[in-house]
C-alpha cells in the first residue's frame, strides 16, 4: 500500500546506513551544534523509514500517532550542513540517499491522503454515508460502462494489441473500483488485502491507452461520467484508505444504519 515490497526493502537497508552514519557523525571532527544537527535529522530519516515501511506492510494502527511526529517535525537541516553531510557520502550511498528522498516527498505528498482517511473513519463509525445518492448512481453506471468497454475489447478476437490489453486491464481495474466503492458504502465485507491489492493495481494500471481507444467512441454522457469519475481518485484512494484504517483499528462497521440512500438504487457490489 503507497510503497511497494522492493521499496520496503531499500528503506530496510536505508535503516542500516543511516544507524552506521549515526555512529560516524558522532565520532565526527565538528563542532557540538553540527553534530547534533546532523544527528537530529538522521534520527527523524530513520522514524521515517519506519513509517514507509509501515505503510507497505499495510500497518496503519499507529497511523494516525506516526502522521502527527512526521508533521511536527519538518524542520529542515540547514543547507550547508545537509551539504557537508552529503560530502561525507560516498558515490553509492549519495545515489541510495536521492532515492531516499523521492520516496520521503512521496510520502508527503500523501499526508492529505491520510488526514482525509481519518475524516472517512469517522465517517464509518458514526453512520454517516461517505457518498451521496448522485455519486452512488454515477458509480454503478460507471461500473457498468466499464464493464461494457471491457466486453468489448474481449470480443475484439486474434488480437494481441498491448494497447487493447492495457485498456482492457484499465476498465476491469475501474469496473473493480465502483465495486468496491459500492460496497464500502453499503457497509458490505471489503477485505484489507482486497484493498490493499488493488491501490497496489492502481500504480501499474494505463489510463492513456483507454483514453486514446475509447476518448472518441464515447457519448457525450458518457464521456462526462468518465472524465468526472477520474477527477476523483484521490478521494476513493482516501475511502479506501478510511476503510482500512478502521478495520485494523476498531474492526469492520456494522451494516446497521449505513444504508440511507434512495431504496430506488439497486446496488450490486
Amino acid at each position: 500500500m503507497i510503497f511497494s515490497s522492493d521499496e520496503k526493502e531499500f528503506l530496510q537497508k536505508t535503516i542500516k546506513r543511516k544507524s552506521l552514519e549515526i555512529s560516524m557523525i558522532s565520532n565526527m571532527d565538528a563542532s557540538e551544534a553540527t553534530r547534533s544537527s546532523i544527528l537530529d535529522q538522521l534520527s527523524a530519516d530513520i522514524f521515517r523509514c519506519r513509517m514507509m515501511i509501515d505503510l507497505a506492510d499495510g500497518e496503519l494502527c499507529s497511523l494516525y500517532t506516526n502522521m502527527n511526529i512526521l508533521t511536527t517535525n519538518l524542520e529542515a537541516t540547514a543547507p550547508e550542513l545537509y551539504q557537508k553531510y552529503m560530502e561525507l557520502l560516498p558515490g553509492m550511498d549519495l545515489v541510495e540517499e536521492e532515492q531516499y528522498l523521492r520516496l520521503f516527498n512521496r510520502l508527503l505528498s500523501h499526508v492529505p491522503d491520510f488526514a482525509a482517511a481519518f475524516d472517512n473513519v469517522f465517517c464509518l463509525l458514526s453512520g454517516k454515508d461517505l457518498f451521496t445518492n448522485s455519486e452512488i448512481s454515477d458509480l454503478i453506471k460507471t461500473k457498468n460502462m466499464m464493464g461494457e468497454y471491457g466486453s468489448i475489447i474481449s470480443n475484439i478476437r486474434h488480437s494481441n494489441d498491448v494497447s487493447l490489453i492495457r485498456s482492457s486491464e484499465y476498465a476491469s481495474f475501474c469496473a473493480e473500483e465502483c465495486s468496491i466503492m459500492l460496497r464500502i458504502h453499503s457497509g458490505k465485507p471489503v477485505s484489507f488485502d482486497e484493498i490493499s491489492r488493488h491501490m497496489d493495481w492502481s500504480r501499474s494500471v494505463d489510463r492513456e491507452s483507454f483514453v486514446r481507444i475509447f476518448s472518441f467512441s464515447m457519448t457525450d454522457d458518457e464521456k462526462a461520467l468518465w472524465e468526472s469519475f477520474d477527477s476523483e481518485w484521490d478521494r476513493r484512494m482516501q475511502v479506501c484508505m478510511g476503510r482500512a484504517i478502521c478495520d485494523q483499528m476498531y474492526g469492520s462497521p456494522s451494516t446497521a444504519g449505513l444504508i440511507s440512500y434512495n431504496d430506488s438504487i439497486s446496488i450490486h457490489g
